[in-house]
């Protein structure tokens, strides 16, 4: 017998989603994180989780909701760790070249100096030359 699952995430605007599954076993789902709700027509229901729905305010913000959320959520962009900006060109570059973002040349600069600006690493400090 086939079930409609229906999962609630916990999205600023929520958004639900329907999918038919079969049958579970105990074996399919050994510890569930809570139980899911079951209506007296035999739909279960789970709440996910809350997920921001949009990155911190920084110029360059517009270019990388245009081009990198096509692809990346903005938590997984919020999750990486505060890199270096020669990093954060390396990411880019290979975005657009081994993946096929759809980054236009001019917009790169932009779009690392937003990336640094939210998830930058600190530049050490250089020494000045002939010192």
């Amino acid at each position: 017998m086939k079930k409609v699952v229906t999962l609630t995430f916990g999205l600023a605007a929520a958004s639900t989603a329907l999918m038919t599954i079969g049958p579970a076993t105990a074996a399919e789902n050994p510890s569930p994180v809570a139980p899911a709700a079951v209506s007296a027509e035999g739909v279960r229901s789970i709440s996910l989780p809350a997920v921001p729905l949009d990155l911190p305010d920084a110029p360059g913000k517009n270019l990388v909701t245009a081009n990198c959320i096509l692809c990346h959520s903005p938590q997984y962009i919020l999750m990486q760790p505060a890199f270096p900006r020669k990093v954060w060109e390396a990411e880019v570059d290979k975005m657009r070249k081994t993946f096929g973002a759809p980054v236009a040349e001019p917009n790169v600069g932009p779009i690392v100096d937003y990336l640094m600006a939210i998830r930058g690493a600190p530049q050490p400090a250089t020494k000045s030359a002939g010192k």
